[in-house]
């Protein structure tokens, strides 16, 4: 919403209307090619895991998504130029692959803990609970945002971010969510 009110809405809605910086398509194209930007994420988190750990790449995902989502929201705060908006832009799709990290290594963790014979049934909760937050979550920040606005919306979900990295925090401390050991060769195993 932050992109939309800053670079479309306060052009057509001024008196008299103006040029916008963006148009509703290119809204429309810039939302649909974030979801491209999850295939880099996949590509790289593999890296992650054996550089950080699974429980360290959670945590750097949930901190890279607060500073992400803190620099758009200063970004989108300032001047409403052409080369605003490019930066906006370039900030968004250059960070969004390493949100996802956070999002990636659930399904590892639960691996190592749930018992083999319910690991389908515990990562079935894992994709049920995440849906359940990706359908709900958005409506609850329009809620918050038509409510107050969307600066504090976006600051609500810089915080929340914050505090998943503090509470995933503990969990680098356990072995079994630590660095990843890379696969032999298939000719070697």
């Amino acid at each position: 919403p932050l992109a939309i009110e800053q670079y479309l809405f306060r052009f057509t809605e001024a008196d008299p209307p103006e040029d916008p910086i963006m148009s509703i398509t290119g809204y429309q194209w810039i939302s649909v090619m974030v979801a491209a930007m999850v295939v880099p994420s996949t590509m790289m988190t593999p890296y992650a895991f054996r550089k950080f750990g699974v429980a360290g790449t959670c945590v750097m995902g949930n901190m890279i998504t607060a500073l992400v989502t803190l620099a758009l929201l200063l970004i989108g705060n300032g001047p409403a130029t052409s080369a605003m908006f490019g930066l906006f832009v370039f900030v968004m799709y250059a960070g969004f692959p390493f949100t996802v990290f956070s999002q990636l290594t659930t399904g590892p963790m639960l691996d190592v803990i749930a018992p083999i014979d319910k690991i389908g049934y515990v990562q079935g909760l894992n994709n049920a609970a995440m849906n359940f937050g990706m359908a709900i979550a958005p409506w609850l920040f329009g809620v918050l945002a038509d409510n107050t606005n969307t600066n504090l919306a976006i600051s609500v979900g810089i915080g929340i971010s914050v505090l998943a990295a503090a509470i995933n925090a503990p969990l680098t401390c356990d072995s079994r969510f630590g660095r990843v050991k890379p696969l032999p060769p298939s000719s070697r195993r």
